[in-house]
């Protein structure tokens, strides 16, 4: 079954929260994540046909939370979605002028 057009989705831990990442082409950091809670009985969430799109109204999902994901690399759920984990990454460089003759 596909979930969505460019983005990650992956179950947490104990398998009653589906968590879906959205982020744009190419990027490492940033989008958003939503967490899409199971129903009582039910094993795949209800998913509409036509994929879930980053900016669909999440009401008929049951989304019970939605992550900003601004600077946060690598995402790894937790077993609620108040408890999570990420890598922040940061680079410095320095750029000194150096002649080469």
């Amino acid at each position: 079954m596909r979930i969505c057009r460019s983005c990650e989705a992956g179950w947490g831990l104990g398998g009653t929260f589906l968590y879906i990442r959205f982020r744009h082409l190419g990027e490492m950091a940033g989008g958003k994540t939503i967490v899409i809670g199971l129903s009582a009985g039910k094993e795949v969430p209800d998913l509409p046909t036509s994929r879930v799109k980053p900016t669909d109204d999440p009401k008929g999902l049951n989304v019970v939370a939605e992550i900003d994901m601004t600077g946060k690399a690598i995402f790894a759920p937790g077993p609620n979605p108040s408890v999570y984990a990420y890598s922040r990454m940061t680079v410095q460089r320095n750029l000194y002028r150096i002649p080469l003759n």
